[in-house]
Protein backbone atom coordinates (compact mmCIF):
# COMPACT_ATOMS: atom_id res chain seq x y z
CA UNK A 1 0.00 0.00 0.00
CA UNK A 2 2.48 2.25 0.69
CA UNK A 3 3.97 2.59 -2.57
CA UNK A 4 0.50 2.93 -4.20
CA UNK A 5 -0.85 5.85 -1.42
CA UNK A 6 1.47 9.46 -2.94
CA UNK A 7 -1.24 12.09 -0.86
CA UNK A 8 -2.98 12.05 2.26
CA UNK A 9 -6.13 14.17 2.83
CA UNK A 10 -7.27 14.95 6.77
CA UNK A 11 -9.34 17.29 8.37
CA UNK A 12 -8.91 18.73 11.12
CA UNK A 13 -11.56 19.44 14.02
CA UNK A 14 -12.10 15.51 14.79
CA UNK A 15 -9.33 14.06 12.69
CA UNK A 16 -6.20 15.89 13.09
CA UNK A 17 -7.09 18.09 16.51
CA UNK A 18 -9.49 16.64 19.01
CA UNK A 19 -12.50 18.43 19.81
CA UNK A 20 -12.72 17.25 23.10
CA UNK A 21 -12.18 20.19 24.73
CA UNK A 22 -11.82 23.35 22.23
CA UNK A 23 -10.39 25.82 24.96
CA UNK A 24 -7.00 24.49 24.05
CA UNK A 25 -5.01 26.30 21.35
CA UNK A 26 -4.68 24.35 18.27
CA UNK A 27 -0.99 23.11 18.86
CA UNK A 28 -2.42 21.34 22.19
CA UNK A 29 -4.84 19.64 20.42
CA UNK A 30 -3.16 18.23 18.10
CA UNK A 31 -1.86 14.47 19.29
CA UNK A 32 2.08 14.02 18.92
CA UNK A 33 1.14 10.38 17.59
CA UNK A 34 -0.22 12.43 15.24
CA UNK A 35 2.66 15.09 14.86
CA UNK A 36 4.94 11.85 14.48
CA UNK A 37 3.24 10.51 11.60
CA UNK A 38 2.83 13.72 9.60
CA UNK A 39 6.44 13.34 10.21
CA UNK A 40 6.68 9.99 8.58
CA UNK A 41 4.53 10.24 5.66
CA UNK A 42 6.64 13.30 4.18
CA UNK A 43 9.84 11.14 5.18
CA UNK A 44 8.22 8.34 3.02
CA UNK A 45 7.14 10.74 -0.13
CA UNK A 46 3.50 10.86 0.85
CA UNK A 47 1.82 14.65 0.41
CA UNK A 48 0.29 15.27 3.83
CA UNK A 49 -2.33 18.01 3.07
CA UNK A 50 -5.26 19.56 5.00
CA UNK A 51 -8.81 19.22 3.58
CA UNK A 52 -11.19 21.27 5.80
CA UNK A 53 -14.15 22.95 6.18
CA UNK A 54 -12.47 26.56 7.65
CA UNK A 55 -11.39 29.59 6.18
CA UNK A 56 -7.89 29.70 4.53
CA UNK A 57 -7.20 32.19 7.17
CA UNK A 58 -8.22 30.31 10.36
CA UNK A 59 -5.94 27.55 9.69
CA UNK A 60 -2.27 29.66 9.42
CA UNK A 61 -1.62 28.05 12.83
CA UNK A 62 -1.90 24.71 12.27
CA UNK A 63 -0.53 25.33 8.94
CA UNK A 64 2.76 26.00 10.51
CA UNK A 65 2.78 24.01 13.30
CA UNK A 66 2.26 20.65 10.74
CA UNK A 67 4.42 22.39 8.08
CA UNK A 68 1.69 21.92 5.21
CA UNK A 69 2.32 24.64 2.36
CA UNK A 70 -1.11 22.84 -0.09
CA UNK A 71 -4.32 22.80 1.58
CA UNK A 72 -7.89 22.53 0.52
CA UNK A 73 -10.17 24.86 2.91
CA UNK A 74 -13.71 26.31 3.15
CA UNK A 75 -14.69 23.21 2.28
CA UNK A 76 -13.09 23.04 -1.33
CA UNK A 77 -13.99 27.09 -2.18
CA UNK A 78 -10.41 27.21 -1.30
CA UNK A 79 -7.21 25.43 -2.70
CA UNK A 80 -3.43 26.85 -1.51
CA UNK A 81 -0.50 24.79 -3.28
CA UNK A 82 2.99 25.68 -2.24
CA UNK A 83 1.75 28.66 -0.13
CA UNK A 84 -0.19 30.04 -3.31
CA UNK A 85 -4.09 30.16 -3.76
CA UNK A 86 -4.37 28.78 -7.50
CA UNK A 87 -8.20 28.42 -7.02
CA UNK A 88 -11.12 30.36 -4.96
CA UNK A 89 -14.95 30.85 -4.50
CA UNK A 90 -16.41 33.65 -3.25
CA UNK A 91 -20.50 33.69 -2.40
CA UNK A 92 -22.06 36.72 -4.11
CA UNK A 93 -24.24 38.92 -2.36
CA UNK A 94 -27.61 37.77 -3.38
CA UNK A 95 -26.38 34.23 -1.82
CA UNK A 96 -25.24 36.00 1.24
CA UNK A 97 -28.27 38.27 1.95
CA UNK A 98 -30.38 35.27 1.21
CA UNK A 99 -28.72 33.50 4.15
CA UNK A 100 -29.15 35.99 6.15
CA UNK A 101 -32.66 36.80 5.76
CA UNK A 102 -33.23 33.52 6.74
CA UNK A 103 -31.35 33.09 9.64
CA UNK A 104 -30.76 36.59 11.29
CA UNK A 105 -33.77 36.04 13.82
CA UNK A 106 -32.78 32.92 15.12
CA UNK A 107 -32.23 33.07 18.32
CA UNK A 108 -29.00 31.75 20.76
CA UNK A 109 -26.49 31.11 17.79
CA UNK A 110 -23.32 33.03 16.08
CA UNK A 111 -23.50 33.92 12.43
CA UNK A 112 -19.74 34.53 10.83
CA UNK A 113 -18.86 35.25 7.57
CA UNK A 114 -15.40 32.82 6.78
CA UNK A 115 -13.81 35.49 4.26
CA UNK A 116 -10.26 35.92 2.56
CA UNK A 117 -9.55 38.19 5.51
CA UNK A 118 -10.50 35.60 8.57
CA UNK A 119 -13.55 35.14 10.44
CA UNK A 120 -16.28 38.29 10.31
CA UNK A 121 -18.53 38.00 13.11
CA UNK A 122 -22.52 38.94 12.03
CA UNK A 123 -24.25 37.87 15.24
CA UNK A 124 -23.38 36.47 18.57
CA UNK A 125 -25.46 35.66 21.38
CA UNK A 126 -24.38 36.10 24.91
CA UNK A 127 -24.49 32.33 25.28
CA UNK A 128 -22.61 31.86 22.11
CA UNK A 129 -19.92 34.40 23.01
CA UNK A 130 -19.44 32.94 26.54
CA UNK A 131 -19.15 29.51 24.75
CA UNK A 132 -16.60 30.58 21.65
CA UNK A 133 -14.63 32.95 24.54
CA UNK A 134 -14.84 35.82 21.50
CA UNK A 135 -14.78 39.35 22.39
CA UNK A 136 -15.27 39.97 18.99
CA UNK A 137 -17.81 42.61 18.03
CA UNK A 138 -20.59 42.05 15.82
CA UNK A 139 -20.84 43.97 12.60
CA UNK A 140 -24.37 43.48 12.49
CA UNK A 141 -26.56 42.47 9.03
CA UNK A 142 -24.50 45.59 7.47
CA UNK A 143 -24.72 45.13 3.70
CA UNK A 144 -22.04 48.41 3.23
CA UNK A 145 -19.63 46.69 5.76
CA UNK A 146 -20.25 42.97 4.15
CA UNK A 147 -19.82 43.79 0.46
CA UNK A 148 -16.30 45.08 1.65
CA UNK A 149 -15.57 41.37 2.35
CA UNK A 150 -14.89 38.40 0.02
CA UNK A 151 -16.81 35.54 2.03
CA UNK A 152 -15.97 32.16 0.47
CA UNK A 153 -18.91 30.51 3.36
CA UNK A 154 -21.13 31.02 6.41
CA UNK A 155 -20.73 29.44 9.28
CA UNK A 156 -23.88 29.34 12.03
CA UNK A 157 -23.02 28.16 15.36
CA UNK A 158 -24.97 27.17 17.70
CA UNK A 159 -27.28 23.84 19.70
CA UNK A 160 -28.92 21.71 17.52
CA UNK A 161 -28.01 24.16 15.06
CA UNK A 162 -28.99 22.05 11.55
CA UNK A 163 -32.38 21.52 13.13
CA UNK A 164 -33.24 25.49 13.17
CA UNK A 165 -32.03 26.29 9.58
CA UNK A 166 -33.89 26.52 6.48
CA UNK A 167 -32.43 27.83 3.55
CA UNK A 168 -34.62 29.65 0.53
CA UNK A 169 -31.91 29.42 -1.73
CA UNK A 170 -31.76 26.29 -4.14
CA UNK A 171 -28.46 27.15 -4.98
CA UNK A 172 -27.14 26.45 -1.26
CA UNK A 173 -26.64 23.81 1.24
CA UNK A 174 -26.08 23.45 4.87
CA UNK A 175 -23.08 20.89 5.87
CA UNK A 176 -22.50 20.22 9.61
CA UNK A 177 -18.86 20.50 10.51
CA UNK A 178 -18.81 20.31 13.53
CA UNK A 179 -21.43 19.36 16.91
CA UNK A 180 -22.56 22.55 16.95
CA UNK A 181 -21.42 23.90 13.37
CA UNK A 182 -23.01 24.58 9.81
CA UNK A 183 -21.36 25.72 7.02
CA UNK A 184 -23.17 27.26 3.98
CA UNK A 185 -21.92 26.73 0.93
CA UNK A 186 -22.83 26.61 -2.86
CA UNK A 187 -24.54 22.96 -3.57
CA UNK A 188 -21.48 22.06 -5.84
CA UNK A 189 -19.06 22.44 -4.17
CA UNK A 190 -17.39 20.47 -1.47
CA UNK A 191 -14.08 19.04 -0.30
CA UNK A 192 -14.43 16.45 -3.03
CA UNK A 193 -14.12 18.84 -5.70
CA UNK A 194 -11.32 20.40 -3.70
CA UNK A 195 -9.41 17.25 -3.77
CA UNK A 196 -10.11 16.88 -7.26
CA UNK A 197 -8.19 19.89 -8.30
CA UNK A 198 -5.24 18.80 -6.39
CA UNK A 199 -5.59 15.52 -8.24
CA UNK A 200 -4.89 17.47 -11.43
CA UNK A 201 -2.10 19.41 -9.94
CA UNK A 202 -0.16 17.03 -8.97
CA UNK A 203 -1.32 14.40 -11.88
CA UNK A 204 -2.12 11.99 -9.43
CA UNK A 205 -5.06 8.83 -9.58
CA UNK A 206 -7.77 8.50 -7.12
CA UNK A 207 -6.56 5.25 -5.94
CA UNK A 208 -3.18 7.10 -4.93
CA UNK A 209 -4.82 9.35 -2.84
CA UNK A 210 -6.14 8.40 0.75
CA UNK A 211 -8.67 10.62 2.87
CA UNK A 212 -8.69 11.03 6.86
CA UNK A 213 -12.55 12.12 8.81
CA UNK A 214 -15.04 12.29 10.96
CA UNK A 215 -17.94 14.73 10.38
CA UNK A 216 -20.62 15.28 7.66
CA UNK A 217 -18.60 17.61 5.81
CA UNK A 218 -16.32 14.73 4.75
CA UNK A 219 -19.32 12.49 3.30
CA UNK A 220 -17.94 13.37 -0.42
CA UNK A 221 -14.29 13.21 -0.62
CA UNK A 222 -14.80 9.49 1.17
CA UNK A 223 -16.19 8.93 -2.41
CA UNK A 224 -13.75 10.63 -4.03
CA UNK A 225 -10.89 8.29 -3.78
CA UNK A 226 -9.86 5.18 -3.54
CA UNK A 227 -9.50 4.80 0.21
CA UNK A 228 -11.01 6.42 3.15
CA UNK A 229 -10.31 6.45 7.05
CA UNK A 230 -13.12 6.80 9.77
CA UNK A 231 -12.15 8.51 13.04
CA UNK A 232 -13.77 6.53 15.76
CA UNK A 233 -15.34 9.26 17.04
CA UNK A 234 -16.96 9.78 13.31
CA UNK A 235 -20.61 9.94 12.38
CA UNK A 236 -22.32 6.41 11.58
CA UNK A 237 -23.08 8.03 7.78
CA UNK A 238 -19.30 8.68 7.85
CA UNK A 239 -17.95 5.08 9.26
CA UNK A 240 -20.78 3.42 7.29
CA UNK A 241 -19.14 4.19 3.92
CA UNK A 242 -15.17 4.24 4.64
CA UNK A 243 -12.57 1.78 3.91
CA UNK A 244 -11.36 1.93 7.30
CA UNK A 245 -12.22 2.59 11.08
CA UNK A 246 -9.69 3.66 13.16
CA UNK A 247 -9.39 4.52 16.59
CA UNK A 248 -10.33 8.18 18.05
CA UNK A 249 -8.50 11.60 17.78
CA UNK A 250 -7.70 11.06 21.10
CA UNK A 251 -6.47 7.79 20.87
CA UNK A 252 -3.91 7.84 18.30
CA UNK A 253 -6.47 7.00 15.00
CA UNK A 254 -4.42 8.81 12.70
CA UNK A 255 -1.18 6.78 13.47
CA UNK A 256 -2.69 3.69 14.01
CA UNK A 257 -4.72 4.42 10.73
CA UNK A 258 -1.38 4.89 8.96
CA UNK A 259 0.13 1.41 10.26
CA UNK A 260 -2.97 0.09 9.09
CA UNK A 261 -2.34 1.02 5.76
CA UNK A 262 1.52 0.34 5.95
CA UNK A 263 2.25 4.27 5.04
CA UNK A 264 4.98 4.70 8.12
Amino acid sequence: MKSQIKIAFFDIDGTLASNTDMTKSIDDRIPASTKLAIKKLKENGIIPMIATGRGKKSIADIVEILEMDSYISANGLSVTHEGEEVFKRILTLDQITSVLDDIIDIEDIAIMLETTEGNVVIKVSDNMRKRLKTKEEAIGYDIDKIKQYETYEIAVLGEDVKNKISLSSKELKAKMVGPIIINIIPKEVSKATGIEKVLEIFNFDKTEAIVFGDEENDLEMFGAVSHSVAMGNAVNDLKAIATHITDTVDNDGIYKACEHFGLL
